[in-house]
């Protein structure tokens, strides 16, 4: 199979840019319009019903409550990974990358599932996943590049040229 990125550049002649921070931002947002949608409006009648109105915050620090509620969220997390992951390993691009044009590239010839899996472990609020964030948002203010992406060997690039 030949590579994508590989027949663009070859055949189509055209180049790729590194993306920039606010096209990428862009794109998340739109990816976080999606989750929305797809995953946490589904959890909202079952959060509903696990944390009524009656009860404070309070309530959700003990016990079962808390339990169902940490549930809840490493499974949103886990469904959000599989999402940016899955979109990016196939497609190379997230619905949000897709409606700006920027796409997810590899150092290796193709990207690999591994790849697309650590560059978005982030999503799943365990730990340590949950200071990837952290550490994401600095390397990507001051390098324009996400640590996952430089630990996976990936970038976020768009395509221009002809």
């Amino acid at each position: 199979m030949v590579d994508f990125w590989m027949y663009l550049m070859k055949v189509q002649k055209i180049g790729v840019l590194k993306a920039g921070r606010l096209k990428r931002l862009l794109a998340f947002i739109i990816d976080l319009f999606v989750l929305e949608f797809i995953v946490l409006l589904p959890f909202g009648s079952l959060l509903r019903r696990i944390f009524p109105d009656k009860f404070g915050f309070g309530v959700i620090v003990e016990g079962v409550v808390a339990k169902k509620f940490a549930l809840i969220l490493i499974v949103i997390g886990i469904v959000a990974l599989l999402y940016f992951a899955l979109f990016e390993y196939k497609l190379r691009q997230s619905i949000g990358k897709m409606a700006l044009n920027i796409y997810v590239i590899s150092e290796y010839k193709e990207l690999r599932l591994w790849q697309a899996i650590v560059r978005n472990i982030l999503f799943v609020p365990i730990f340590p996943f949950n200071i990837l964030p952290i550490i994401d948002a600095i390397f990507f203010l001051f390098k324009n590049r996400r640590f996952s992406e430089i630990i996976t060997k990936t970038d976020t690039v768009e395509a221009v040229g002809k």
